[in-house]
């Protein structure tokens, strides 16, 4: 049994998810890491990662890596808020 999904949980993956639509491609985790911080969405990894770990369980974004490094990046567009959010806080998509 994980975490209970909270809206401050959910949101923040809505504004990461965004972060990597806007940037359109695959990033490495300390490059979005940075950006994530300028944004002010995360102020630590461990905050990114759960985010990161709840849009690939909903199969929203895949990881890979690429030369030894961790990238992340989205595999399937929303652009519906509501949708976004509806798909990240059912409970079927652990």
């Amino acid at each position: 049994m994980g975490r209970r999904r909270t809206q401050r949980v959910i949101t923040r993956a809505i504004n990461v998810y965004k972060l990597l639509l806007e940037h359109g491609g695959p990033i490495k985790t300390p490059k979005l890491f940075e950006k994530a911080l300028q944004k002010n969405i995360v102020s630590e990894y461990s905050s990114l990662y759960q985010a990161l770990k709840l849009l690939s369980q909903c199969g929203l974004i895949e990881r890979s890596f690429n030369k030894g490094a961790l990238e992340w990046e989205v595999i399937k567009v929303v652009e519906n808020n509501e949708k976004l959010e509806e798909i990240l806080s059912n409970k079927s998509g652990r």
